[in-house]
């Protein structure tokens, strides 16, 4: 289980104790019906406003992610979406495309 707390802005969240807490603002809680209950399910640590990640696994510094499933060892990936079995991205930017492409500006190793 992860740690969550709500923040003000990013410039609140950047400026956290804990760099493992990850942050969400009341706004994005609200937008997508979430609860701090759910966000504490996920394994992450430092994660910023995602929403709807399952069974992601050791994932850090993430931002602005939705309906990832299953990944693992993400790190300082931005504004994912429809990511599936991931492993080991690396600062990827946007999603798998509709013919199950990735589109990123970083590195992507799948298993």
């Amino acid at each position: 289980m992860s740690q969550v707390e709500i923040f003000k802005d990013y410039d609140d969240f950047c400026n956290r104790e804990d760099i493992n807490v990850n942050g969400v603002t009341q706004e994005s809680l609200d937008k997508n019906n979430l609860t701090l209950e759910t966000l504490e399910l996920f394994d992450c640590k430092g994660c910023w406003n995602c929403k709807f990640c399952k069974r992601c696994k050791i994932c850090k510094d993430c931002t602005q992610s939705a309906d990832c499933l299953r990944c693992k060892d993400c790190t300082g990936c931005h504004d994912c979406t429809d990511c599936i079995s991931c492993y080991k991205c690396i600062q990827c930017v946007k999603y798998i495309d509709s013919a199950n492409r990735i589109r990123t500006s970083g590195t992507i190793i799948y298993e």
